[in-house]
Order: structure tokens, then C-alpha cells, then sequence
């Protein structure tokens, strides 16, 4: 494998949290799906479970782009209306996408991180 391919293979990696998800609905149609760019649970479950009673599955996308690709996939695909999904990214220093959807939710800073060391959240 060149590194072309593999540079390739990671552009494509959308298609992992998203064949994730299909195939978790039908085990569990009542749950809320999480997707997420990384490793960002746990910055997020305390929130989330205490605002939702009900079990969560959190899916990493692997980067922003990806959360943003499996979020378009979803939605052009009406058998998944049914289900309860929310989308986490980071504010980063692009253009913001705040408010552009209800379930997407957009950090107010760089990083979910940063907002465990702000200078509020020390007080």
C-alpha cells in the first residue's frame, strides 16, 4: 500500500461510522446516536446523558469532514428519519456551521477541550 492509498483510504473513512450506524438500528431503533470527530466522548456523555434519559452510542467519525459527510448521508436518506442522531464537531478555525442545523452542535471554541480549560470552567 503506497502512501497515496492510504491518504485515500483515510478521505474515505466516512463509510466505517456510517455502516455503524445502519447496522446498529436495528438493534437498537429507540437510542440516541452520537457521532463524533475522535476520542471526544467523555467530554460530552456527562452533558448529554443528564439532558437524555436514554442509552447513547457514541460514533467516532475520525475528523470533522467525516462527521460532517455521515451527517449529510443520513439525512438524504428518509429510512433513517426515524431515528435520534446528533452531531458533535469542533469550532476550528474555519467558517462556523452554528445554528445551520438542530442536530449539529458546534463547540464555541477551537476544541471541546478548551472549554475544560477555560477560566471559568477552573473557578
Amino acid at each position: 500500500m503506497t502512501p497515496e492509498d492510504l491518504i485515500k483510504a483515510k478521505e474515505e473513512a466516512f463509510s466505517v461510522p456510517y455502516q455503524s450506524f445502519v447496522l446498529m438500528t436495528g438493534s437498537f431503533p429507540n437510542d440516541l446516536f452520537c457521532f463524533i470527530e475522535g476520542k471526544d466522548a467523555p467530554y460530552y456523555h456527562f452533558r448529554i446523558k443528564s439532558d437524555y434519559g436514554g442509552d447513547i452510542h457514541y460514533i467516532n467519525c475520525c475528523g470533522k469532514k467525516h462527521v460532517l459527510k455521515v451527517k449529510e448521508l443520513i439525512e438524504n436518506h428518509s429510512e433513517y428519519e426515524p431515528y435520534k442522531t446528533r452531531y458533535f464537531i469542533d469550532k476550528d478555525f474555519d467558517i462556523s456551521l452554528k445554528g445551520t442545523s438542530k442536530s449539529l452542535y458546534e463547540t464555541p471554541c477551537y476544541s471541546i477541550e478548551n472549554l475544560y480549560c477555560s477560566p471559568n470552567s477552573v473557578k
